[in-house]
């Protein structure tokens, strides 16, 4: 939660896979702060996760599957 207007958060979770067949899956979540509209700092917080804790989730919609 973010007290105030000058901040936003962006949430996310990635799925990498190596070309050796491994898979890392990363949270991370950015702090954006702003002063009058304009970016005044960034602050990134990520984390490793457990692949096996997390399966690959399956999309019928072409766009999931670059």
């Amino acid at each position: 939660t973010i007290a105030g207007t000058g901040a936003v958060a962006v949430d996310t979770v990635a799925r990498y896979e190596g070309a050796d067949g491994t898979t890392t899956i990363v949270s991370s979540c950015d702090i954006y702060e702003f002063d009058t509209g304009i970016v005044a700092a960034i602050t990134s917080y990520s984390a490793e996760l457990d692949a096996t804790e997390h399966p690959a989730p399956t999309h019928s919609d072409p766009r999931f599957h670059r």
